[in-house]
C-alpha cells in the first residue's frame, strides 16, 4: 500500500481532494483578474502584445533564424512564442511556489487540511493562461500559414511532462520556503537565468555542438522542442526520449510530493 502511495501519489492527491482542489483553482483563476477593469481579457491581451513585441524585435533587430528538418524557414516570432508558452507556465508556477505555505498559514493549523494540493491549484491557475497562449499560438499559425499539420492534435503531450516536473519541484520549494525565506526572491533570479538556459528565444541550432547536453538539463529545454516539432514542423515525437522525459518528470513529482509531506510536521513550529 506504501509502494502504491509512493508511485501515485502525485495523482492520487489531487484525485482524492478534487472537489476541494476545483474551489481552490477557480480562486486562483478568479484572483488573476479580481479588481481589475478588464477583468478576463487580461488573459488574451498581455500575449498579444507579447506577439507583437516578439514581431517587432525578431523581424526588424535581430535575425534568429529556425529551419525544419527538412530546411524550411520557421516564423521568429511564432518560435519564440511557443517558446514561451511552455516556458511560461513552468515560470509562473516556480516563481510562486517558495511562498505558497507562507501565503496561506492559517491551511497548516488545520490538520485535516490537505496541504499537498496547493501546488496543484497553482499549476491549474496558470494553465489558464498558458492554454490562451496556445490557442492564440494556434490561431496565428493559422492565419499565417493555414491549417497545422495533423501532429499539432498532440499538442498537449509537451506540456504533460513539464507539469510534473513543476508539481516536483514545487512540493519542494514550498516545503523549503517555510524554512528558508529568503528562497523565494532568489528563485526569481534562478527563474529568469533558466530563460536563458533553454531554447525559448533561439534555436537549438545556433548552440554549439558540445553545448546542447547541458541545455537539456532544464526541465522546459525538451518540452518547447516536441512543441515547435509537433506545430510548425507536423513532426511525431522522439517517442523513446519523449517517455524518457516523462518517466523523469514523473519521479521528480514522486520525490517532491515525499520530501513535502516528510517535511510538513515541521511548518506549525516555523509558522
Amino acid at each position: 500500500m506504501r509502494v502504491m502511495e509512493f508511485l501515485f501519489g502525485p495523482v492520487l492527491v489531487a484525485w482524492r481532494n478534487r472537489v476541494l482542489l476545483r474551489r481552490l483553482g477557480g480562486r486562483e483563476i478568479a484572483a488573476k483578474t479580481r479588481a481589475t477593469l478588464l477583468g478576463g481579457l487580461w488573459l488574451v491581451i498581455a500575449p498579444l502584445f507579447m506577439l507583437g513585441v516578439y514581431s517587432f524585435v525578431f523581424t526588424q533587430i535581430f535575425s534568429a533564424r529556425w529551419q525544419s528538418p527538412e530546411g524550411a524557414a520557421g516564423d521568429p516570432p511564432l518560435m519564440i512564442f511557443a517558446g514561451m508558452a511552455v516556458f511560461g507556465l513552468f515560470a509562473e508556477c516556480l516563481g510562486r511556489a517558495a511562498g505558497l505555505v507562507l501565503e496561506n498559514p492559517t491551511y497548516v493549523k488545520k490538520v485535516v487540511f490537505p496541504l499537498e494540493i496547493l501546488p496543484w491549484a497553482a499549476l491549474i491557475g496558470a494553465s489558464v493562461a498558458a492554454g490562451v497562449s496556445l490557442a492564440l499560438l494556434l490561431g496565428a499559425e493559422i492565419l499565417l500559414h493555414g491549417l497545422p499539420p495533423p501532429a499539432s492534435l498532440l499538442l498537449p503531450l509537451p506540456f504533460l511532462p513539464v507539469a510534473l516536473f513543476i508539481l516536483g519541484f514545487s512540493w519542494v520549494l514550498a516545503s523549503l520556503g517555510v524554512f528558508l525565506r529568503d528562497l523565494k526572491q532568489a528563485m526569481a533570479i534562478v527563474v529568469s537565468a533558466l530563460a536563458f538556459a533553454a531554447p525559448v528565444f533561439y534555436p537549438m541550432d545556433a548552440v554549439p555542438a558540445s553545448f546542447r547536453p547541458w541545455l537539456y538539463l532544464n526541465p522546459v529545454t525538451l518540452g518547447v522542442e516536441e512543441l515547435r516539432q509537433l506545430l510548425f514542423w507536423g513532426a511525431v515525437p522522439d517517442w523513446p526520449a519523449y517517455l524518457e522525459y516523462l518517466a523523469l518528470g514523473w519521479l521528480s513529482a514522486m520525490l517532491g510530493l515525499w520530501w513535502f509531506r516528510r517535511t510538513r510536521k515541521g511548518f506549525a513550529d516555523v509558522l
